[in-house]
Parts: structure tokens; C-alpha cells; sequence
């Protein structure tokens, strides 16, 4: 655990009190129950109709008991006994905070924790130690057409049992958050379920894989190994009916959001910037109503990135994202290109479109969509190609 994390995440949740977000989220370990702990300590906890999807740091057996007696008289607890008494030393839990009324009417706190059900896979330490849930969580409405949510942790979705619940009951109008901490997210084993959820009409799934940022590493022996070279986090939904003309490119890119397209399941994949940031964002939900079933969906559009401030113990926003690995990384080291660019370079999708212009990428008449823009391509390993995302 880094010397910051705690305070990280004691500054996230209360960024996602203060902002009143709807739905708040991070990766797998991630949230130190330190920050959970003084969140409900001090009732910073969410309104009504809001979600925390808190993926925290493992517990063994005695540590999670006195969390839950520190907190057990503040909120009620949710959670599947029978998980401590598996096989292993510790959970990897996924604490979801609420808001709600009990049948009685009265206002609670609700603290539902779901518990990891599957090892990853070529990792001794978990397939050796971890205690296994066997249960998953969906919220929806009683209406048969009302969106839902569900959450699986990284190597869940190596669980047959898992994926196969997901192409039954939530292949449509859900939104799967996918919270990970995984060196190879865009393994075929870790995406196979994507492919059902992006294929199958009417499309009304949506999938936000969300890692940890570039650059994390494990330390082991005093010595510290990367295990996060590329993190992947993706929002991936349909096309239609999505706004993507060059005005919502260009805001998003500039706070960090990078637009790419999976051209074999005619699905628009958000890349989000791979460096340790807080991103807010606010999007349509992936059922909407309408003369069609995805009608009026317009996809994400940035709200505002945040940086985290050592001095400050805060994560500060930024006008704009700091870094998108073009000028400097692509560039710069090509200074009669550079010239001829800089002029263009605040537009950058126009920037794109001349580059392949000039190398001959005019293939049809319409070269000039997005949609066509060979750059806006998603490889088959989830790697952008942007020309203006250039940290591949």
C-alpha cells in the first residue's frame, strides 16, 4: 500500500459526497478501509438515489469483523456470512454504500459487501488464500425494462458461472462495472464476456472496465515490480445515437477521454487517460426510452479531471488533461513535422485527418468520419491508435 492511498481515498469520497455524483467507483484494492471507516465515522456517506462502488483492500476474517464492529451501529450491513468460512485467509470485497428506506419507511445506510468469487488465474496467492464469494448483486427497479447494475472484480469474470449470468440476465439495460487490478486486462479470457453484452440487440449494455492507473507497481523484497503497464480502463457502449462530432471529440480528449471504435462489434470505446487521475464524467444511462430502445443515448461528455496534491492531501481539478502523449512523445522529436502541425494541433482531430490524408488513408468519400479514420481504430488487444494517444 502506497504511503498516499489512504488519504486518496479518503479525498475521493468525500470529492464524490461534495460533487453528488450519482455513481461513484474504483478499482479492485483500491479503497483502504481507513477512508471507510472515517467516511462513516463522520457520516460522509451518500444521499439518496446515489452508489458507491468502493472496491477495497483484502481483509482476513479478524480484520473484517472489528470493521464491522466499528461501523455496525451506524449503517446496516449486508454481506454473505458463509464467505468467512471458506477455504482461505482473507476476501477481496466490493463495498457498495447506499442510501435507502426500510419498510417502515425510516431512512438507513446500507453497507453491502461482495465478496470475490474467483482466483486469478497464474496468481499462487490468491488461488492458495482467498476465501470466495459466491454471490453477485444486481440493482434494478421492479419494472421488467429498467436498467440495472452490476459489478464483478477482475478475475471474476473467469468464473463460468459468472459469465454465464451475465449473458442471460444482464445482456441488456445494464450497466457492468468491471473493477480490476490486472497486468493483462485485455487477456481473451478477461473480455470473452464483453462480446455478448456488444453484439446482442438491442444493445442496451454498457461495460466501464476500470483499472488501476500506469505505472503501478508491487513491492516485493524491498524491490518494487511493475504491474501495471497499460491499465485499459474503457467505457464501452453502441454507437448510435452517440454524440461524437468534433466539438465533443475535442472537449473530452481534452480531459482525458479518448474516443476509439471496435470496429468488428460496431462499438465506440472510451479510453480514459492512463495516468493516476479522479475523471468525473456524466453520460446517459444505457436504457433511455424513446421511439427506439437506445434512443437518445449521447455517450460520455467530461465533466472534469482531477489530479492528486501531494502538499495539499486533495485531489485538485485540472483545466485540462496535463498530458495526451502526442507533442511531446511523437513530436517533438520531428521538428520539420512539429512546424506544419502546430498550427492545427488545438483541433486535434483535424491534425489526425491531415496525417492520413497525407499517407494515402482517403479510402472512401466519406474517409473523413471518425467511423472511417483508420487512427480511431481499437486494436484487437485493446490498445488505442490514436495519433493523439500516443502512450502505446
Amino acid at each position: 500500500r502506497s504511503p498516499s492511498l489512504p488519504a486518496q481515498m479518503t479525498s475521493f469520497i468525500s470529492t464524490a459526497k461534495e460533487l453528488s455524483v450519482d455513481l461513484a467507483a474504483c478499482p479492485e484494492y483500491s479503497c483502504t478501509w481507513d477512508a471507510i471507516l472515517h467516511a462513516v465515522e463522520n457520516g460522509v456517506l451518500p444521499s439518496a438515489g446515489k452508489m458507491w462502488a468502493l472496491a477495497c483492500e483484502s481483509a482476513t476474517r479478524e480484520e473484517f469483523n472489528s470493521i464491522r464492529e466499528r461501523i455496525g451501529d451506524r449503517l446496516r450491513i449486508v454481506f454473505d456470512e458463509a464467505v468467512l468460512d471458506a477455504d482461505g485467509n482473507f476476501i477481496d470485497p466490493l463495498c457498495y454504500l447506499f442510501s435507502t428506506n426500510s419498510s417502515d419507511g425510516s431512512a438507513v445506510h446500507v453497507a453491502l459487501i461482495q465478496a470475490k468469487t474467483h482466483q486469478m488465474g497464474g496468481d499462487d496467492y490468491e488461488r492458495s488464500y482467498l476465501k470466495k464469494g459466491g454471490k453477485l448483486y444486481r440493482f434494478k427497479n421492479d419494472d421488467e425494462f429498467s436498467n440495472s447494475l452490476l459489478s464483478i472484480i477482475c478475475s471474476d469474470a473467469l468464473n463460468e458461472s459468472v459469465a454465464h449470468l451475465i449473458r442471460t440476465l444482464h445482456g441488456q439495460n445494464c450497466l457492468i462495472l468491471h473493477l480490476q487490478l490486472n497486468k493483462r486486462p485485455e487477456a481473451q479470457a478477461f473480455r470473452a464476456y464483453r462480446e455478448y453484452c456488444c453484439t446482442t440487440a438491442p444493445r442496451t449494455t454498457e461495460i466501464l472496465c476500470l483499472n488501476w492507473a500506469k505505472g503501478t507497481s508491487l513491492l516485493e523484497d524491498d524491490e518494487k515490480k511493475l504491474l501495471v503497464a497499460e491499465p485499459r480502463s474503457i467505457l464501452f457502449m453502441a454507437i448510435n445515437e452517440l454524440d461524437a462530432g468534433d466539438e465533443r471529440i475535442k472537449h473530452n480528449h481534452g480531459k482525458g477521454c479518448y474516443l476509439t471504435y471496435q470496429k468488428e462489434q460496431r462499438t465506440a470505446a472510451f479510453l480514459f487517460s492512463p495516468d493516476p487521475r479522479l475523471l468525473h464524467f456524466e453520460t446517459t444511462k444505457p436504457l433511455t426510452g424513446g421511439a427506439a430502445p437506445n434512443a437518445g443515448r449521447s455517450g460520455p461528455r467530461m465533466v472534469g479531471i482531477y489530479g492528486w496534491d501531494l502538499d495539499a492531501a486533495a485531489w485538485n481539478a485540472l483545466v485540462a488533461c496535463d498530458d495526451d502523449r502526442f507533442k511531446s512523445s511523437w513530436l517533438d522529436p520531428h521538428d520539420s513535422v512539429r512546424r506544419l502541425l502546430d498550427p492545427i494541433l488545438p483541433e486535434n482531430l483535424d491534425a489526425e485527418r491531415l496525417v492520413q490524408l497525407c499517407i494515402g488513408k482517403a479510402a472512401s468519400m466519406d474517409w473523413a468520419n471518425w467511423m472511417r479514420l483508420p487512427s480511431f481504430e481499437l486494436a484487437d488487444d485493446d490498445t488505442a491508435r490514436r495519433l493523439t494517444l500516443c502512450w502505446s
